[in-house]
């Protein structure tokens, strides 16, 4: 067993009577070894829970789900998708990419943003959160099933007479 890089067990639940889904997220540790805290498995559990803090919000989790769904997503892509405004895309981008979760490529003047591949379990346990999300709630599912070329209105340009 080790102590610094514990096996993550994501399950997904769902309460029938409440109609609730939830997520159990616990550390698998084999059961005859007691558990020894290093200063370098702390602060790996303070970066986890960091990470948790992050995926915590309705707004950032529906931006993941289209990131992971469609690889790459220009910002003025997601408003029309997300119905959200553009100071709150870009408050949740901004904090997606502190986390270390999205990498960003400027064209002209759009900024094009995609996830980071990771090769942290922890991460990509994490983010495979949002897909198992994704097949159980509507909000998701519609995200990802709508194109995002439909999403965004055909513009024409206004000719004056």
């Amino acid at each position: 067993m080790c102590s610094v890089n514990p096996k993550l067990t994501v399950h997904l639940c769902t309460h029938s009577r409440f109609n609730l889904t939830f997520l159990d997220l616990y550390f698998c540790y084999s059961a005859n070894k007691e558990l020894k805290m290093t200063e370098d498995s702390e602060t790996s559990l303070r970066d986890a829970a960091q990470l948790m803090n992050v995926l915590a919000d309705p707004a950032r989790l529906r931006i993941l789900n289209l990131l992971r769904a469609k690889s790459e997503l220009c910002s003025c892509e997601i408003g029309p998708i997300t119905g959200y405004i553009p100071s709150k895309i870009s408050r949740h981008l901004s904090v997606l990419k502190q986390a270390g979760l999205l990498h960003e490529r400027r064209d002209g003047t759009f900024i094009h943003y995609r996830l980071v591949q990771s090769s942290d379990p922890v991460i990509e346990r994490l983010l495979g959160i949002v897909d198992i999300l994704a097949r159980t709630e509507p909000c998701l599912q519609q995200d990802r099933a709508l194109p995002h070329s439909e999403a965004i209105p055909n513009i024409l340009p206004l000719s004056i007479l």
